[in-house]
């Protein structure tokens, strides 16, 4: 097959991101890989890359939104009536107004959701219906009200209109259901197991990985430090400000490690990670699916996606900011850590990337042969 994949970016690691990562194992299979991004950078050298521009309007973010889908739209359709692929494969940004063109054209588009970011109008909306409400809408959103609406109605549109498209969580398959009335099939994310898999293990700490924005939940996880001062925590990834910073300096208990590179060094000295997200993580987060290929059980919270990643390989919280209720069961996995550990192990193969691009690989022959 021809395919073209269309996103924001692609990134330069072809370990972390489903686009890249499926372009790669896609070309790896024979099939004719190219990609189309809007944003500069390095990116993965597996399969060409072509870049091309899109406006950049800084203005609030839904008005802002609904003016790069006016502007995307002709320099998509431009390019696709000039190198017209088997099928189309979009996420994102550009995902809606990508799939809509293409389908005018008579291409079949797959979309990808990877998460809730292109229609969680609310991030403290925690109900299975994301469709927007005026009435409890942030002040934000009510002042972009019209654009948030016009938005809303076009990507239940296009959504119900696509070949296919493609979640990455019955979280999300759910979630599109209700909000959008679409079908919607899943491919859980692809991992290279072997890749992100330590040579080496010595267990000491609870893990939180990417502490970037409050609402990923840095006060619980110091919160639980103090709490804890007898286990030790290890936190990689860059705080979202300084007082979070200087909080984990002070603490005797506590490493702060920065941004990581590779991964595999702090799988290596890792017996629980934990998971903290105040928000609805779409897609589940990635550490978790790494932790599994080193048999590392997770303690999260029950937002979204996250028990389902879990499963039985961890523990879920269902009061965020009940530090009793972490340690009650933090305490549960540590003290059943080998049973835990086993399940991780177990769980790791459901998310193995040979089997997950064959499915993917399956949608896209659907969806070209209609």
């Amino acid at each position: 097959m021809e395919i073209l994949l269309v996103t924001s970016h692609f990134g330069a690691s072809r370990n972390v991101g489903f686009m890249s990562m499926v372009g790669t194992e896609l070309a790896n299979r024979g099939h004719d890989v190219s990609g189309l991004q809007y944003e500069s950078g390095e990116v993965v050298d597996s399969f060409p890359i072509r870049r091309t521009s899109a406006s950049e309007v800084y203005t609030p973010y839904w008005f802002g939104q609904w003016l790069f889908y006016r502007d995307w739209k002709p320099t998509i359709r431009s390019y696709l009536s000039k190198n017209a692929p088997d099928v189309v494969v979009t996420d994102r940004r550009c995902m809606v107004p990508t799939i809509a063109v293409a389908e005018s054209l008579d291409i079949p588009a797959v979309g990808v959701v990877p998460g809730l970011g292109f229609t969680r109008f609310d991030p403290y909306d925690l109900g299975p219906d994301k469709r927007p409400s005026f009435i409890g809408a942030p002040k934000s959103v009510k002042l972009q009200y019209p654009f948030v609406k016009a938005l809303f109605r076009e990507h239940r549109t296009v959504l119900q209109e696509a070949s296919r498209v493609v979640t990455i969580s019955e979280f999300l398959r759910e979630t599109l259901t209700k909000t959008f009335h679409c079908e919607s099939e899943l491919v859980r994310t692809p991992v290279r197991l072997d890749e992100v898999r330590a040579n080496s293990v010595d267990p000491e700490y609870l893990t939180f990985v990417n502490p970037r924005s409050e609402l990923k939940g840095a006060d619980i996880v110091l919160a639980l430090a103090a709490e804890l001062p007898d286990e030790e925590f290890l936190i990689a990834g860059n705080f979202p400000g300084e007082t979070y910073e200087r909080r984990a300096q002070s603490m005797d208990n506590v490493t702060h490690l920065g941004w990581v590179d590779d991964m595999r060094d702090v799988y290596r000295r890792t017996k629980l990670i934990l998971v903290p997200s105040l928000v609805e993580e779409g897609g589940g987060p990635r550490v978790v699916l790494e932790g599994f290929a080193n048999g590392i059980p997770s303690v999260g919270t029950n937002r979204g996606a996250i028990p389902e990643h879990i499963g039985e390989a961890g523990a879920t919280v269902s009061t965020p900011h009940d530090i009793g209720e972490w340690k009650g069961r933090i305490s549960t996995v540590l003290q059943e850590y080998d049973e835990y550990a086993d399940r991780a192990s177990q769980s790791a193969g459901a998310y193995a990337v040979e089997g997950r691009i064959t499915e993917f690989e399956q949608v896209l022959a659907e969806a070209v042969e209609g």
